[in-house]
């Protein structure tokens, strides 16, 4: 789902972005009130005349897009909802990396992402890990950990257990 914000509505990006992120979770409640568990994992992007859209990945049964579209237009006055249904084939981890991957500096925030609680499945159990991890020996990196090396500035954020993201620190 790809959640839009009107221009015309606004001053600034940072007013579209202070206003339509506080929308989000009544958007939710609302779907949530008619149609059970709605879980998600959203991104912000900017475009590139700076205005602020969100791309989310939701885990819920089916969510009518003109029920969506019309909450959403009723709380910020957006008309572009864009949502789509997840095949078989669709792979949701790539679609996850291409917007965490794309993520840039918005000087008004450093939550590019947020998620329902839960969204994510809770972390194992340690004491019944298997693995005793004194005697593991490590050969490869999280491939987070070798982007960071490989991107200069950067910081690898665990967004959640086992997800993780790159940071770039701005330019001086």
């Amino acid at each position: 789902m790809t959640l839009t914000v009107d221009p015309g509505r606004y001053d600034t990006p940072r007013q579209a972005f202070d206003e339509t992120r506080s929308k989000i979770a009544p958007l939710m409640r609302s779907l949530r009130g008619k149609f059970g568990d709605v879980e998600y994992l959203r991104v912000t992007e900017l475009t590139r005349k700076g205005w602020p859209h969100y791309h989310f990945l939701v885990r819920s049964g089916y969510l009518p897009h003109s029920v969506v579209r019309d909450r959403w237009q009723e709380l910020t006055g957006a008309q572009i909802v864009d949502l789509r249904p997840c095949s078989r084939n669709f792979r949701a981890y790539t679609y996850l990396l291409k917007y965490l991957t794309k993520m840039h500096s918005i000087g008004w925030t450093n939550r590019h992402v947020s998620y329902t609680r839960n969204f994510f499945p809770p972390r194992p159990d340690t004491e019944s890990n298997s693995l005793d991890l004194q005697e593991t020996e490590v050969h490869e990196l999280h491939l987070a950990s070798y982007l960071a090396e490989s991107c200069s500035g950067a910081t690898v954020i665990e967004i959640a257990p086992g997800v993780y993201t790159l940071t770039h620190s701005p330019l001086d």
